[in-house]
């Protein structure tokens, strides 16, 4: 697998296959690097916006942003630290599912 600064490089085709992982994985892991396809790349990834609703909905939260190439960008994401502090969009989005 590659890593990106000490994480784990990884590429979801679905929300589900993202949701699955986090599951799975999310309580032993430190943090992921998210590859997503850039639009018009001609590749299919998860959507941030699928991606950051999934972390939010598991006790996770999107941070730095890398791009990678002309077809992909990198996206950290971990496991929400106790204390920290919530945006306004995510609070949005997390009040959103807990709605729901």
């Amino acid at each position: 697998m590659a890593e990106h600064k000490g994480l784990e490089v990884m590429l979801f085709p679905t929300q589900a296959a993202f949701r699955k992982w986090l599951r799975r994985e999310g309580r032993r892991s430190q943090g992921i690097w998210i590859k997503f396809a850039k639009k018009g790349s001609g590749h299919a990834s998860v959507t941030y916006e699928e991606a950051r609703e999934e972390a939010l909905a598991n006790g996770w939260i999107d941070g730095l942003l890398n791009s990678l190439d002309d077809a992909w960008f990198l996206r950290r994401f971990t496991p929400r630290r106790p204390r920290s502090k919530w945006s306004r969009i995510n609070r949005e989005i997390a009040e959103g599912l807990i709605a729901d």
